[in-house]
C-alpha cells in the first residue's frame, strides 16, 4: 500500500470538503495531503490510518518512505563514489 492509498481510504469516498469536517481538519490542509503536497504530523497520521482502517504501525512505514523519497528527490541523486 501506498501512501496516497491510504489517503484515498482515510476519505472514504467522500469530498475532502465532507471529511475535513468530518475529521476537524482544516480544509486547506487535508487537501494539500490529498495532492501529496503535505505529509501530515504523527497525530494526524495515526487519525488517518485508524480512518483507512489500516495498522498505524504499517502506516508510519508508509509515510516514512514517502518522506524519503520526496528527500531523495528534492536533493537529486547522490554522486558515484
Amino acid at each position: 500500500m501506498s501512501y496516497k492509498e491510504l489517503i484515498a481510504l482515510a476519505l472514504q469516498g467522500k469530498s475532502v470538503y465532507q471529511r475535513s469536517k468530518e475529521l476537524g481538519v482544516n480544509q486547506m490542509t487535508l487537501g494539500r495531503y490529498v495532492r501529496g503536497e503535505r505529509l501530515p504530523d504523527y497525530q494526524t497520521a495515526l487519525m488517518l490510518a485508524q480512518e483507512a482502517g489500516v495498522d498505524p504501525g504499517e502506516a508510519f512505514v508508509m509515510l516514512a518512505q514517502e518522506e524519503a523519497m520526496r528527500s531523495r528527490v528534492q536533493k537529486g541523486p547522490s554522486p558515484p563514489k
